[in-house]
């Protein structure tokens, strides 16, 4: 396998999480789900995951249009810059191999291209809404796998789309490797 993470050294649960997503893929899992915190490193994960699908078209999907810029950044650190293309209002990129697309822009994208060999949903969670699920339900894609810091919904319903966790990585977890600093309270005087 070509060299997934760029040159760039992954963290040890980068890695973790890469074999296990795999590893749930190859054993027939369609939809795994990781749950990573917030400032972990989610997106090099994803770069990784799409420079390792070379099976045909990659459709990634991230809630907002800076997302989609920063999230095609690092991934065409991990695939090139000749296979990914963005797709949201001001950028319409959908002849690559690899498109990296704002959830909004789903409807247009998918009347142009709705089956993929592999879908990739940053901030997983988001794909759950009642009108966002009407539109991912009409993507077909082989396999996907869904990231997010939170796997669960305000209403108890949890989350549908994926089949369930298979990897977790909590701020705990990102503290204890040095991944995130710890946090502390500071007291607000008023005065």
């Amino acid at each position: 396998m070509a060299d997934v993470w760029a040159g760039r050294a992954p963290r040890r649960w980068q890695e973790d999480a890469f074999r296990t997503v795999i590893g749930s893929l190859r054993a027939g899992l369609r939809r795994p789900l990781v749950q990573a915190c917030t400032g972990s490193g989610k997106s090099v994960l994803i770069g990784a995951l799409a420079a390792a699908a070379r099976r045909g078209p990659i459709l990634i999907t991230t809630p907002t249009q800076a997302l989609v810029d920063q999230l095609a950044a690092t991934v065409t650190r991990s695939c090139g810059p000749l296979r990914v293309g963005r797709a949201y209002q001001h950028a319409w990129e959908v002849d690559k191999d690899v498109v990296v697309a704002c959830v909004p822009s789903l409807p247009r994208l998918l009347e142009e291209r709705a089956s993929w060999a592999c879908w990739i949903a940053d901030e997983a969670h988001r794909i759950e809404g009642p009108s966002t699920r009407l539109v991912s339900d009409k993507l077909r894609a082989d396999v996907a796998v869904g990231f997010t810091a939170t796997p669960f919904r305000a209403d108890d319903r949890g989350l549908r789309t994926w089949d369930r966790v298979v990897y977790a990585y909590t701020s705990h977890d990102a503290v204890r490797d040095g991944v995130l600093v710890p946090f502390r309270v500071v007291p607000r005087h008023s005065g």
